[in-house]
């Protein structure tokens, strides 16, 4: 951002995996980074998530755990057998549609027992998109490589001192407020989303953009 590009100072913003790359960054280099939004709020360690005291917290992860025992399958064998899935998903493009398509359904604000209803949120065009940017390229088999590696347990990150704006997405809409202010420490604007999922960027585009706009006008 400062050495290749040249901004000076910016706002960070990440989903899913790259909210800990935006963390990082926000954490790492206070002086470049203006404000931090977020819409996956800081996830502690499964160490620091034993270690936690407050009834809402505990709940919060336990029930994430649950739903983790009947939805997380993909999980599983992207980390114990990214390859050989991958091998098929690359033989496959009806396979390799249903693998995303099912997620983007499941994760996104779609509601329960209506799929096709992803399309309101997330267009054909941008499905069939990001599947043949996949197929075309055959690197389903790198987007496994973190689950392989451990992404889903990374060393603590240090907490945030910039700015910030945390909008809890529904799909973790019980996260507790708690957390986000212990780990955000200058934590200016504190919210739940009343529409957009996991991919609240590509689902609520305009609710995003207009919030992001008034959190800067917060920074001047």
């Amino acid at each position: 951002m400062t050495e290749v590009l040249g901004y000076e100072r910016y706002v960070t913003y990440g989903e899913d995996v790259t909210a800990n790359v935006s963390d990082l960054i926000a954490a790492t280099y206070p002086d470049r980074v203006a404000g931090i939004v977020v819409t996956h709020s800081h996830f502690p360690t499964y160490a620091e998530r034993d270690a936690l005291t407050d009834p809402e917290e505990q709940a919060f992860f336990a029930a994430l755990a649950e739903k983790h025992e009947m939805d997380g399958a993909y999980g599983h064998v992207q980390s114990t057998r990214p390859d050989t899935l991958a091998v098929a998903l690359n033989d496959s493009p009806a396979g390799l549609l249903a693998w995303i398509t099912e997620k983007l359904v499941e994760w996104s604000d779609t509601p329960p027992g209506d799929p096709k209803a992803v399309e309101r949120r997330i267009s054909r065009d941008r499905v069939l998109t990001e599947a043949m940017i996949y197929w075309a390229t055959q690197t389903i088999q790198s987007s496994f490589r973190p689950y392989h590696e451990g992404a889903d347990a990374p060393d603590p990150i240090p907490p945030v001192d910039v700015p910030a704006a945390v909008w809890i997405q529904r799909h973790e809409g019980t996260y507790p407020e708690s957390l986000a202010r212990s780990f955000y420490r200058d934590l200016r604007w504190f919210d739940r989303l009343e529409q957009g999922g996991h991919f609240a960027a590509a689902e609520v585009p305009e609710e995003l953009a207009g919030r992001m706009r008034r959190f800067l006008a917060m920074l001047d």
